[in-house]
Order: structure tokens, then C-alpha cells, then sequence
């Protein structure tokens, strides 16, 4: 029993110590077997951004609130930025135009449950960019 909580602690610790590390891995949010909102595409102009919490937002050009990215199934991100799948590299900063479906939580599986992946995810990255709304990214641009 001893050794079970020991265990228990060293990994709680180890999520605490490197929970946040820039944005390498897989990015906080890549979409697997998902299918589009009925909601319309869009195309979002804006500039690429990262509050540090493993969640990148692109914060359009119009000045309207951030939003969420919920990245293409193949995506993942290193040090620097996110990794499309075909390679491409793109960084907090860099301007860019997303086309998506812009839509709330309730679109994602499970969304409107905090306790599913994606209600807990849409959660913790909505909250980051105070804004209710998110983008569904099908394709690179």
C-alpha cells in the first residue's frame, strides 16, 4: 500500500513540475474521428497565440476575443510552435488565416460535460481566452 501512494505522489508531482512546458508533444486539443458542426466554414484571419497552457488560440485581426483551435487529426507541436501534418510549422506570433467551423463547446463530443475529454479540455481552454467560442480546424491552411 505504502509503495501504490508513493507511486501516486511521484506522478502527481512529475504532472505538477512539467505540466507546463511550451507547447511540446501534442497540442492540448487534436480532433480524432470528429465530423464538421453543421454550423458554416469560415475563414479566420488573426495571429497565432499561446497563454503558456499547452491551449493555441488565434486572436482575429477584426479585434474580436480569441478563439480555442481544435487542431487537425495528425497536428503536434514542439518548443517552438505547432506541426501540421504535412510539416509545416506554424509559431505564436506568426499571422495566419484558419478555416474552420467556429461553434461553442456543445459541438465538441461530449463538450457540454466537464467530465468527458473534450468538456474538460473546452473547459480548460475556453476559460483561458474568456471567450465561449471555439474553431474546428479540418485542414492546414
Amino acid at each position: 500500500m505504502r509503495r501504490y501512494f508513493l507511486a501516486l505522489v511521484v506522478t502527481m508531482l512529475c504532472v505538477t513540475a512539467c505540466g507546463d512546458q511550451g507547447l511540446a508533444g501534442t497540442p492540448n486539443t487534436v480532433q480524432k474521428d470528429m465530423t464538421p458542426p453543421p454550423s458554416p466554414e469560415v475563414a479566420v484571419t488573426g495571429t497565432l497565440e499561446s497563454p503558456g497552457n499547452g491551449c493555441v488560440a488565434i486572436r482575429p485581426d477584426t479585434g474580436a476575443h480569441s478563439l480555442w483551435v481544435v487542431w487537425p487529426e495528425g497536428t503536434s507541436a514542439d518548443d517552438d510552435g505547432v506541426v501540421w501534418p504535412s510539416g509545416k510549422r506554424s509559431i505564436p506570433g506568426d499571422s495566419i488565416t484558419l478555416t474552420g467551423y467556429v461553434t461553442t463547446r456543445n459541438a465538441l463530443p461530449g463538450g457540454e460535460n466537464p467530465d468527458s475529454m473534450w468538456g474538460s479540455k473546452a473547459g480548460f481552454c475556453i476559460e483561458a481566452q474568456h471567450n465561449p467560442e471555439l474553431m474546428i480546424v479540418f485542414r492546414e491552411p
